[in-house]
């Protein structure tokens, strides 16, 4: 009973995203995050798993030096 609702609701929001692309995506700083997001990811456990760590944004800068060293010299 829902499904045909479902169907028009999904290829109205494909139709939509095909015909309005997203500039916002193409941003230099969003395509930079993009690029690095995958060291982050790799690296996040062993500075996030420490209690004394989950400081908010303060755990991101000993974070940075091994992120951008993997970014730029083994991604790269």
């Amino acid at each position: 009973m829902l499904k045909p609702l479902f169907y028009v609701s999904f290829a109205g929001v494909l139709l939509h995203v095909v015909q309005t692309p997203y500039r916002v995506l193409n941003w230099g700083l969003v395509v930079w995050l993009g690029q690095i997001s995958y060291s982050l990811y790799l690296w996040q456990e062993p500075f996030c798993a420490d209690r004394h760590m989950r400081s908010g944004y303060l755990a991101l800068r000993p974070l940075l030096a091994p992120v951008f060293l993997t970014t730029y010299l083994i991604l790269s």
